[in-house]
């Protein structure tokens, strides 16, 4: 993976390329912005860089660093990664974390541990982590990626240096799935109305049926649902988080945008039930990113939430 292989973050990896050049890497960096936007990319490219034993600013593929790398078995590198239908990440992870970097590095220039959805990083882990960003081993790097920093202690975010990310402009996600991933044009233009710049969003939404979560959404928006209803709607979604996240996120956006013209209107009443019910959908997708809920259960204490006067 080479920097001039990811679609847009042009000033995050121009920045990247420039601390590289001036072997001026911090101990640690965060990486904050949206999921799905390719934080992760960003990262393995970083990775590619520094690992690297022939090239300079990427990756020559042939290298035994890049096939290490490319194999997942770079002794320099440590990569951790939520589990599903945990959580939290666990301390112990955490503490292997701190156990890499005081290693030698073996042969890459530092060693380099990287932690995917670092919002879900409980205190104590947090806490943890922070011994090591307090106290850097030499030749290190720790990487941290999260949506937003709000769920980190402000410890923990004063000792990274922060790269904020944001959101894909609509020609570089359309180069994405039509050139990237050859995801038909008609399609992808479907996908990126729904996407808000995020390609992993967009492939969650493809996988997630969101014709089906329009219809339902449109449904409940215009006309009451009774109860049995509800229970057939909460079944079509929550076999995967993903298509709740979908239908969710569709409800919130759909109610705004009713509330706004409600607003419009002088309709001040009707404006604030809408903005009770978006609350209503937007604490249920913060149990749904944050908490691992039961999500048939979920879904129908929103609906029924939702269909109250």
């Amino acid at each position: 993976m080479h920097f001039r292989e990811i679609v847009g973050h042009e000033p995050e990896k121009r920045h990247l390329r420039s601390l590289l050049e001036a072997h001026r890497l911090p101990h640690a960096l965060l990486f904050v912005g949206p999921e799905g936007i390719g934080k992760s990319l960003v990262a393995r490219a970083l990775a590619a860089a520094l690992f690297c034993e022939e090239a300079r600013q990427g990756a020559c593929g042939r290298c035994a660093g890049c096939r290490q790398l490319q194999a997942g078995s770079h002794p320099d590198l440590f990569w951790v990664r939520h589990e599903a239908g945990k959580r939290e990440i666990p301390i112990e992870r955490v503490r292997e974390l701190r156990d890499f970097v005081r290693l030698r590095r073996v042969r890459a220039p530092l060693r380099l541990a990287v932690v995917e959805d670092a919002h879900r990083l409980g205190w104590a882990a947090q806490n943890a982590l922070l011994r090591t960003l307090e106290e850097p081993p030499p030749d290190s790097l720790v990487l941290l990626l999260a949506p937003s920093t709000a769920p980190l202690l402000p410890t923990v975010r004063s000792r990274c240096r922060t790269l904020s990310f944001r959101p894909l402009d609509r020609a570089e996600l359309l180069e994405v799935l039509c050139g990237r991933l050859s995801i038909p044009q008609p399609e992808a233009e479907r996908l990126a109305e729904l996407a808000e710049g995020s390609p992993g969003r967009a492939l969650a939404l493809r996988e997630a049926s969101p014709e089906l979560a329009s219809e339902r959404v449109d449904a409940l928006r215009h006309s009451p649902a009774r109860y049995g209803v509800l229970v057939r709607w909460v079944r079509d979604f929550s076999d995967s988080p993903e298509k709740a996240a979908v239908f969710l996120e569709l409800c919130a956006r759909r109610l705004l945008r009713d509330a706004l013209h409600a607003a419009d209107r002088a309709d001040k009443e009707a404006a604030r039930t809408l903005l009770r019910r978006a609350d209503t959908v937007m604490d249920a997708l913060a149990s749904l990113r944050y908490r691992s809920p039961n999500l048939a259960l979920l879904l129908e204490s929103a609906l029924l939430r939702l269909t109250r006067p």
